[in-house]
C-alpha cells in the first residue's frame, strides 16, 4: 500500500518510516519552481548539520540522479535562484544595484563546486564580507575564529 509519492507523514506502513524523496527531475519536467532548505546546524534531532547548501544539493544530485552534465550545471539554481523566487527575493542575481549577497569561491566551475565542498574563500552580506575561509565570522563587529565544538 506504500504510494512514493505521498509524504512520508502520510505513509500508511507504520514504523520506522522510509524517508521519501522528492521526485525533482519530473517536478522541473513539468515547471515546477523546486527549491532546496534544511534548518539542521547541530542540533539534537540531527547533530550533522552544518548549514552548508552544498551539502543539501549534494544529497539531491545524487538521489535524485542528476548527475548529467547539463542537470549538474542547472542544479546549482535550486539553492540559488529558484530558492530566490520561492523566498520571492527581488532584485536577486549578480547584477549592478542589486544588494551584494554572495559566496566568492577558489571553484573552477560548478562541478568542482560540488566535487570539493570547500568552504567559501569569502561570504558577503549587503557588500560586507562577514566569514573567510570557513575559518572566520563576523559577529557583533569583531571577527572571531569558527570553532567545531561549542
Amino acid at each position: 500500500m506504500y504510494n512514493e509519492w505521498l509524504p512520508v507523514a502520510f505513509s500508511l506502513e507504520g514504523y520506522p518510516k522510509r524517508r521519501g524523496n522528492a521526485p525533482i527531475k519530473e517536478m522541473m519536467k513539468f515547471n515546477v519552481n523546486v527549491a532546496l532548505g534544511h534548518d539542521c546546524i547541530m542540533d539534537p534531532w540531527y547533530p550533522l548539520g552544518t548549514g552548508n547548501m552544498l551539502q543539501v544539493l549534494f544529497m539531491a544530485i545524487h538521489m535524485d540522479q542528476l548527475t548529467g552534465v547539463e542537470e549538474l550545471l542547472n542544479s546549482i539554481n535550486l539553492i540559488t535562484f529558484n530558492s530566490a523566487k520561492a523566498w520571492r527575493v527581488k532584485n536577486y542575481g549578480i547584477k549592478e544595484g542589486n544588494d551584494a549577497n554572495l559566496l566568492i569561491t577558489n571553484a573552477d566551475d560548478v562541478i568542482d563546486l560540488f566535487r570539493f565542498m570547500e568552504p567559501p574563500k569569502f561570504v558577503i552580506k549587503k557588500g560586507k564580507i562577514i566569514a573567510k575561509d570557513g575559518k572566520y565570522v563576523l559577529f557583533n563587529g569583531k571577527w572571531e575564529e569558527v570553532k567545531r565544538k561549542p
